[in-house]
């Protein structure tokens, strides 16, 4: 016969055998720090949240492969032109900077989803200095910015302003 027990904080799995002589004897075993019910009252990750991850995602794929191409554009552009080492260099370290760039945004899209509370905080802030941007290029006459500024507003009001999110961050 199985059954748990806590003892101490921790639920133990303990399971009754019959020795050699007779004599009942207790095994427990340590099951783990956390209880089922535990488990079952986490949190689930708002849809919301969820796509806004996967987005960033893709963001990081396609950086990661345009900095994949980069360095073989490099390494094309040293061959085809020789004497131009600077030019080849600054490529090579432009490269090296995309592909860390989209590490972070891989890595900001996990904590994202995975409710680290200072990823809202960093997406808020570079989703809002985008949306201040692209405010100052629609005055300016760039008419294209008008979808993307009311996915930005979109992304912000729900980061910031949706009970949801924030039910979810402060769990």
């Amino acid at each position: 016969m199985s059954t748990r027990r806590n003892v101490g904080g921790k639920y133990m799995e303990v399971r009754e055998k019959n020795t050699s002589k007779g004599n009942k004897g207790t095994i427990m075993k340590k099951w783990s720090s956390k209880s089922k019910q535990d488990n079952n009252s986490r949190k689930e990750v708002p849809l919301g949240i969820t796509l806004l991850s996967l987005f960033m995602y893709f963001v990081a794929l396609v950086y990661f492969l345009g900095g994949i191409l980069l360095v073989f554009n490099t390494a094309v552009f040293e061959s085809l032109f020789e004497g131009l080492e600077l030019v080849t260099y600054s490529m090579g370290v432009l490269s090296l900077a995309v592909i860390i760039i989209s590490l972070l945004i891989g890595w900001i899209g996990y904590s994202l989803y995975k409710g680290k509370s200072w990823s809202r905080i960093t997406v808020s802030v570079l989703v809002s200095i985008s949306f201040i941007t692209n405010i100052i290029a629609l005055f300016l006459g760039f008419f294209g910015v008008i979808f993307p500024l009311l996915l930005q507003g979109l992304v912000i009001w729900y980061l910031l302003f949706s009970e949801e999110v924030t039910s979810f961050f402060n769990k």
